[in-house]
């Protein structure tokens, strides 16, 4: 993606519902923010979200599962095909822990 090369731009590309969260950060954001949402997720991954208006301050990336054999790094509904592929490496005895990326940028130490 050409977009994440840019210094100073800011890419988010969630896989959750906290979606809304993530854009109202970015729509605060005094810096340049691309967001990006895959189609594949619309309703079809459920979450609890909190109730009343919420941001998301740290979009850092998070981790969505532990594992102590290897990491799987992913974003957006690949993330999900992630969670499964890590699922069935656990049934061979293969611990493999996944890092959702949240945002795609060449510095991941500026926080929104």
């Amino acid at each position: 993606m050409y977009f994440v090369h840019t210094p100073g731009l800011k890419v988010l590309y969630p896989s959750t519902p906290m979606t809304q969260g993530l854009l109202k950060a970015a729509v605060r954001d005094n810096n340049p923010v691309l967001f990006f949402e895959h189609k594949f997720l619309y309703r079809r991954i459920k979450e609890e979200l909190p109730a009343g208006t919420y941001t998301v301050a740290d979009c850092r990336a998070a981790v969505r599962r532990e594992g102590r054999h290897l990491t799987i790094l992913s974003y957006a509904a690949m993330m999900h095909t992630s969670l499964e592929a890590a699922e069935a490496l656990a049934k061979e005895g293969i611990e493999a822990e996944v890092i959702d990326l949240r945002t795609c940028c060449r510095s991941m130490k500026k926080r929104f």
